[in-house]
């Protein structure tokens, strides 16, 4: 996935800056997303939670529940 398909897959949209590094002669690259006030976002239209090393899909009343709480309603 490149910049553009992260900004076009997710809303509201979101752009991670990037930093390139040589490290052992090998390139790695280094993803910031800055943390968003309002939650959650979602990515191609769902809304996930991590859970350790899964996603799991967020059912609706916990979506509405991190808009209130974000929102501090």
């Amino acid at each position: 996935m490149n910049l553009n398909e992260a900004k076009f897959a997710t809303y509201p949209q979101i752009m991670p800056s990037v930093d390139e590094h040589e490290i052992n002669g090998k390139t790695v690259l280094t993803f910031e997303i800055s943390e968003y006030p309002v939650k959650p976002i979602s990515f191609k239209n769902r809304y996930y939670k991590r859970v350790k090393n899964s996603k799991h899909l967020l059912s609706l009343d916990e979506i509405v529940d991190l808009q209130q709480q974000s929102l501090s309603i």
